[in-house]
């Protein structure tokens, strides 16, 4: 019988003293190592997207004020293999006296060419204020959301 007891409580101090140290990991260690990984995996992602949009090559060719909406032709890189549809284009106007005037977005289609470059054109018709009074166009990437 002492055998048995001593068994038992051998079992039971092991097992408090598992219970102790998960207790103790799950309150500390795990997560500092959740948020070294959080910081490790935005650091990747950040470095990726920023080459990306580098490689995108993006360049407003022209803008031109029409029928009271901007019309605004730009280019980007070919990168191909359909990355460049995963983002938009989002065009920030701006008036000569330096008022903000609206955005315009575009998605980056998929194109299939052997083409250096692609050239689109968007044409911004949602304005805060009149097109006449339009004097800058300024182009930057956003990422479209994913739906699964």
């Amino acid at each position: 019988m002492k055998k048995v007891l001593n068994g038992f409580l051998l079992g039971l101090g092991f097992s408090i003293a598992f219970a102790s140290f998960m207790t103790i990991w799950a309150i500390t260690a795990q997560p500092r190592i959740e948020a070294m990984f959080e910081e490790s995996y935005s650091k990747v992602k950040s470095d990726f997207d920023s080459s990306f949009i580098d490689s995108m090559g993006l360049k407003i060719d022209k803008t031109v004020i029409q029928d009271q909406s901007v019309l605004i032709n730009y280019k980007v890189n070919n990168i191909g293999s359909g990355l460049a549809s995963l983002y938009s284009v989002r065009f920030t106007l701006k008036a000569s006296n330096g008022q903000f005037m609206g955005n315009c977005d575009h998605q980056i289609p998929e194109a299939f060419t052997n083409n250096n470059f692609i050239f689109l054109s968007v044409r911004c018709s949602d304005l805060q204020l009149p097109a006449n009074e339009f004097d800058v166009a300024i182009a930057s990437v956003i990422k479209n959301r994913q739906q699964f």
